[in-house]
């Protein structure tokens, strides 16, 4: 695998993952196929706040990483 591939697969595995968050943040954990009765409608905004801020971290830190080559 070339390093510019590493570093698209990567840009894009994290920019889902924060999509993924603003989905859950803006719509909730109901997307899920989960039993309604086990979700509080702060978890979702919480998940989702997680999620962005997950992806965001990995896309500007890995960039970086890959871009120097410490993969």
């Amino acid at each position: 695998m070339t390093q510019r591939t590493r570093r698209i697969w990567f840009n894009v595995v994290s920019v889902i993952g924060g999509l993924w968050g603003v989905v859950f943040t803006i719509f909730g954990l109901g997307v899920l196929p989960l039993t309604r009765k086990v979700l509080l409608s702060w978890e979702s905004t919480l998940y989702g706040s997680i999620l962005i801020g997950w992806g965001t971290t990995l896309f500007l830190v890995g960039r970086i990483a890959l871009e120097r080559s410490e993969s």
